[in-house]
């Protein structure tokens, strides 16, 4: 029976190693992103922006202190 030592089988190991550990680390990666995706997507995140109306152009929303109502909330 013939029978063959490779005197650097541990690199060869070493290497299969890395690259399996490169493999899963890209597969739990890809898991991660799309689990988070449709997370997002199901939380209703990313929906539209809410619909509140705008302010006429060269205008803006402020809030204004209004004494004559404030007295009477009370």
């Amino acid at each position: 029976m013939y029978t063959v030592n490779y005197p650097n089988a541990w690199l060869i190991l070493l290497l299969l190693g890395a690259a399996g550990t490169a493999i899963s680390i890209y597969i739990t990666y890809l898991i991660l992103k799309y689990a988070i995706r449709d997370g997002i997507n199901e939380s209703r995140l990313r929906l539209e922006a809410t619909n509140q109306q705008m302010a006429p152009i060269g205008y803006k929303w402020a809030l204004v202190k209004d004494d004559k109502h404030q007295v009477s909330d009370r």
